[in-house]
């Protein structure tokens, strides 16, 4: 697999700020205000999961409008083969069209 200097550990500093805010959210003594922002962190870390569910399909489809096949797409991204199926599947159930932006 190919490391791009542009790749960056970001699951490490996701973690420990998720961390940190869960901490906070749940370190207030009240129970109601612990319930009150554990529930919007949740529905926040629900909103960005919908948002890389479209990502990851439109990086599979610009990958694959550059002429990648689907096991040099799992190659490179440390992907399992099962999982680009998955994100190539999603391009077309997901709305994505031919207007989509191209990652270049």
């Amino acid at each position: 697999m190919t490391r791009d200097p542009a790749d960056v550990d970001v699951g490490h500093a996701i973690r420990r700020m998720l961390d940190t805010e869960r901490h906070r959210a749940l370190d207030l003594g009240d129970p109601v205000l612990t319930l009150r922002n554990a529930e919007r962190l949740r529905r926040h870390l629900m909103a960005c999961l919908d948002e890389l569910e479209v990502d990851g399909p439109r990086a599979v489809r610009a990958l694959r409008r550059r002429g990648w096949s689907f096991a040099r797409i799992a190659g490179e991204t440390g992907l399992s083969d099962r999982r680009v199926a998955d994100f190539a599947r999603g391009t077309y159930s997901c709305g994505i069209d031919s207007a989509s932006p191209v990652i270049h």
